[in-house]
């Protein structure tokens, strides 16, 4: 047999494992509307052909984020050059309302460009290879 303040004991140790147990019961379901359930999906990424067509119908502005020897040595007809290292002085040339898309020889400095713009605000897009927008 089992001594008073043992048991005692073991009931204490007994009750406090069973409160959080029953706390974890069934409680209020949440409603459908609540703002934690209700997730809006990410706007999906828009395909090349589809950021050259903007591009085409100037409802985007193309810049091409290579040095200026670069761009000098062949470009996109209807990109603005804005070397990456001048873009965070040069920001104020953008038009906020209109969506960018960046591009660069490889795609890099058009990724970096695209996230440092979306920082800022401005609705920014990696057009990668600038030859792709010729």
């Amino acid at each position: 047999m089992t001594s008073k303040p043992l048991r005692l004991l073991l009931a204490t140790v007994l009750l406090s494992l069973s409160v959080p147990i029953a706390a974890c019961g069934k409680g209020p379901e949440p409603k459908a509307s609540s703002p934690q359930q209700v997730k809006a999906k990410p706007s999906p990424k828009p395909t090349l052909g589809q950021l050259q067509e903007m591009v085409r119908k100037g409802t985007a502005i193309l810049v091409d984020v290579r040095t200026v020897a670069e761009y000098k040595a062949g470009h996109a007809g209807k990109s603005i050059n804005i070397p990456l290292g001048e873009l965070g002085k040069r920001v104020g040339e953008l038009d906020r309302k209109k969506p960018i898309v960046a591009i660069c020889r490889s795609g890099r400095r058009s990724q970096v460009a695209v996230e440092w713009l979306q920082g800022q605000g401005f609705r920014a897009y990696n057009g990668g290879v600038w030859d792709d927008f010729r």
